[in-house]
């Protein structure tokens, strides 16, 4: 999601909209959600390096060498670095809507002076 400006949730407040909250949760749900479902892919994909991994090592009929068996364990440390960091990222996610919707609630108050210094200002 591209950042929220503070000009996104004033444009919100000023259009009067009943339901701005309602738009403003629906944003940060679409972006915990695809957020979620990256994390969760890569999450399956280190589990299944590893367990394939696994798996040839039990077979044992395979000819791994220690770099590819290094190479398999780094590619999915990797993958799960990378999953955690966005996963670390939704805890942001949550600070900025909660933030939004402070800003959101404290500014429709302003609505209708927000929406005469838009007008003003066109």
């Amino acid at each position: 999601m591209r950042t929220l400006e503070v000009a996104d949730v004033l444009d919100l407040a000023a259009a009067q909209s009943s339901d701005a909250e309602e738009r403003l949760q629906k944003l940060f749900e679409w972006d915990f959600e695809r957020t979620m479902t990256s994390v969760r892919l890569l999450f399956i994909a280190a589990g299944s390096l590893l367990v394939a991994l696994l798996a040839a090592l039990i077979r044992d009929d395979t000819n791994l060498e220690i770099w590819h068996i290094a190479t398999i364990v780094g590619s999915a440390g990797l993958l799960a670095a990378v999953a955690w960091s966005m996963l670390r990222r939704t805890r942001e996610l949550h600070r900025e809507f909660l933030a939004a919707l402070g800003l959101l609630n404290s500014a429709q108050r302003l609505g209708p002076l927000l929406a005469r210094y838009r007008a003003g200002a066109s």
